[in-house]
């Protein structure tokens, strides 16, 4: 049997010793530098984006509680931190998923006893040989609220401007339905102040009919939307459209007349103008001068002061025609009554116009008297009076002229006629002699 010899074996594995070592270590960086470039191991970021998952555990107690900021969780990117070979993260990385349960107790328990909670994000996947350093975010809030079904009138807003020669009756308007019913978070229902319906009155002329969507508005007028908040249906609008005119007020009259001694100097009724509706456009513009009843005689027979007579002016319109809103449906007329007076003038022949003299007229009469009755504080202001009377074309002789008063309406003789007594003398003609 053949003796192993040690000692040889020693030395020739201590031969060149650093070279040997030097070369292992320079093989073995050698294949761990091959190997990081192959399946290198590496920290990186992997985006997922975020599910919502069991959302049908919010309805599913008593209250019906609505996710209000679902639009931003949804597709949310989370950003997961893992260490690992680069390759084995490419094979898992596509079953990797990113999630909110909203059936965890803690959610459900919270739902009706806080506005916002914050939910954890739960990662799901094959995580072999990787590991998960990071989840950010890792806490999402979930702002939550209670849905509620609340009864809003149909309001009508009008855009443009109204024709001006025609009127739309206020409270007349149709809505079909009146009433809609909105559903949403409550703290988004609780902003609406009006469901209103827009519709364009633009130079119109005819009725106008339509459809629309109501648009919810808070009390500055500003559209209140949001997610989960639901109009349940659309509303029909009729507006009626009537022609407008002016009606006239006449002068009022009165039948009789107060007691001796007074006289209506005036009567003064307002208002004169009334602006009048009416779907007949031929009754609106047809109305000519409303004529008032009179004042009756038992009004006015015993009337020794100012007084006041009123009509209702809805008894003179024709049917379908009416005030439009603002005007009021009486006339008042402020009837004044005052106290009249006689007076004496006394008029020389001086202030007589005398129409037609001839210096063969001679005036036997030096002054006239005339008694005139007026209201009291005219006749006491008179201070002249304009008289004439008509000479020409008199024959010879005696004559009794008529004497004319130039006399307001306000005046009235009360005495009897006057006139002056004149002779119309012969003409005598002077000849030349001739011899």
């Amino acid at each position: 049997m053949r003796k192993i010899n040690y000692k040889k074996i020693r030395q020739q594995f201590l031969r060149n010793l650093p070279w040997k070592l030097g070369a292992f270590v320079l093989a073995s960086l050698l294949w761990f530098a091959i190997m990081n470039i192959v399946d290198p191991i590496r920290t990186i970021l992997v985006p997922l984006d975020l599910e919502l998952r069991n959302e049908a555990a919010l309805t599913g107690g008593a209250l019906e509680i609505i996710l209000e900021n679902r639009a931003a969780l949804v597709g949310q990117t989370i950003s997961v931190q893992v260490r690992g070979n680069s390759r084995r993260i490419e094979e898992l990385r596509s079953g990797w998923r990113a999630y909110i349960d909203l059936a965890a107790a803690d959610i459900i328990f919270g739902a009706y006893r806080a506005d916002t909670l914050f939910a954890a994000v739960q990662i799901e996947g094959n995580f072999d040989d990787i590991q998960e350093m990071a989840r950010q975010p890792a806490l999402l809030p979930l702002s939550l609220d209670t849905m509620i079904t609340q009864q809003f009138e149909i309001e009508v807003d009008f855009i443009g401007d109204q024709h001006i020669d025609f009127f739309i009756p206020t409270g007349s308007i149709e809505r079909n339905p009146r009433f809609i019913m909105v559903t949403g978070p409550s703290s988004m229902v609780s902003r609406i102040d009006r469901l209103a319906v827009s519709v364009d009155i633009t130079g119109r002329t005819t009725p106008l009919s339509t459809t629309a969507n109501p648009i919810p508005l808070d009390i500055r007028g500003e559209l209140v939307t949001g997610p989960g908040l639901r109009i349940d249906g659309v509303a029909g609008v009729f507006v009626p459209i009537h022609r407008r005119g002016m009606a006239h007020i006449s002068r009022p009259t009165f039948d009789g007349m107060p007691p001796p001694g007074f006289r209506i100097t005036n009567i003064d009724w307002s208002p004169r103008e009334l602006d009048i509706a009416g779907a007949d456009s031929e009754a609106v513009l047809g109305l000519m001068p409303i004529h008032l009843s009179p004042i009756p005689e038992g009004d006015v027979s015993s009337q020794t002061a100012n007084f006041q007579h009123t009509w209702n002016i809805t008894h003179y319109l024709p049917a379908g025609v009416y005030l439009i809103e603002g005007h009021r449906q009486l006339i008042t007329a402020d009837i004044t009554v005052e106290p009249e007076a006689e007076r004496e003038f006394t008029l020389a022949i001086s202030d007589i116009s005398l129409l037609g003299l001839m210096p063969n007229i001679a005036i036997l009469t030096d002054e006239i008297t005339v008694r005139l009755r007026a209201v009291e504080r005219l006749i006491m202001a008179l201070t002249g009076i304009i008289a004439t009377a008509d000479l020409s074309g008199l024959d010879e002789g005696e004559h009794i002229v008529p004497v004319v008063l130039v006399l307001d309406e306000d005046f009235v003789n009360v005495g009897e006629l006057p006139f002056i007594e004149i002779i119309v003398l012969p003409i005598i003609e002077e000849y030349d002699e001739y011899e």
